[in-house]
């Protein structure tokens, strides 16, 4: 996986400080220079007033990514993404053609899970093989590129272009950062993330995972998240918690014998999401959805 920022805002931190003082200021015209002028401790506590608060001031902060090595089982994840401003303009995309470029191999992103099963990495290579030798076979029938790709596989490796702005990112992360999402897209997000924070680590206020932000589960059915019984469940006002597996949403932590009476407040939940993926992360499989 390669993932590069290559555009950015420039001056981003002093136009999202313009941006809510011209909002809330009668006058702006000397905004930037008063901006310019405050000290870092006065920008960074603004900063962290415009992380939670309206978010329509994140949108003119805009950052472009070229992403390849990934499949396109990723890519058909990463473009449901949604904009989440009104105009509907602040997430754009740019993919390799699958009708215009012929592919002499089959590159794959090949799951962790058949990477350390010997027999079904095995299984998963004769596939390949066979998939190519019927494309040739195809070529060779005068069938075209665009209707030879119909037997290409998902995981076949591809590159995109993708902008978004810091609203819209945010939201993305928020969602592809947990546990619940498959593991080479959260592999991304976190890679997109640091990338940003190497450039603007004043944004970091803005970005991280749902629960590491809010302090509950962004999807309160998910059931086997591993910090998830650390956190607070809005709809019984406990902390979730799990009993072989299970979320029991009736125990009230308050009468745990180790005395834990209390949801794990946000920095503790920061830390245990941090410490999981430096354990190796977690990723969900999905039951099948029942007829």
């Amino acid at each position: 996986m390669n993932v590069k920022l290559i555009n950015y805002t420039q001056n981003a931190e002093e136009l999202l400080l313009f941006t809510k003082y011209a909002r809330l200021s009668p006058d702006a015209d000397e905004a930037m220079a008063i901006i310019n002028n405050w000290t870092p401790e006065r920008k960074a506590e603004e900063l962290d007033y415009i992380s939670k608060t309206i978010e329509s001031s994140w949108e003119f902060i805009q950052y472009t990514f070229y992403v390849s090595g990934v499949s396109r089982a990723l890519t058909h994840q990463l473009v449901r993404t949604r904009a989440q401003s009104i105009c509907g303009h602040d997430v754009s995309f740019a993919q390799q053609s699958q009708r215009t470029v012929k592919l002499d191999k089959l590159d794959t992103v090949v799951p962790k899970s058949v990477v350390e099963n010997e027999e079904a990495n095995k299984v998963w290579i004769a596939t390949l093989d066979q998939i190519l030798e019927a494309q040739n076979k195809l070529e060779e029938l005068g069938i075209a590129t665009q209707d030879r790709r119909g037997l290409t596989p998902t995981n076949i490796t591809t590159q995109i272009v993708v902008k978004f702005d810091l609203r819209t990112f945010s939201h993305m992360l928020e969602e592809r950062l947990c546990t619940r999402a498959q593991g080479e897209i959260q592999q991304m997000a976190k890679i997109m993330m640091e990338e940003i924070l190497k450039i603007h680590p004043w944004v970091k206020p803005f970005l991280g995972c749902y629960c590491c932000k809010k302090g509950t589960c962004r999807f309160m059915n998910y059931k086997n998240c591993p910090i998830k019984a650390m956190q607070f469940d809005p709809r019984t006002g406990l902390t979730y918690a799990h009993t072989d597996g299970i979320p029991d949403y009736n125990i009230d932590t308050r009468s745990f014998p180790d005395g834990v009476d209390r949801p794990a407040n946000l920095e503790e939940i920061r830390e245990a999401w941090n410490q999981m993926n430096l354990e190796g992360g977690f990723e969900a499989k999905p039951e099948m959805q029942k007829k």
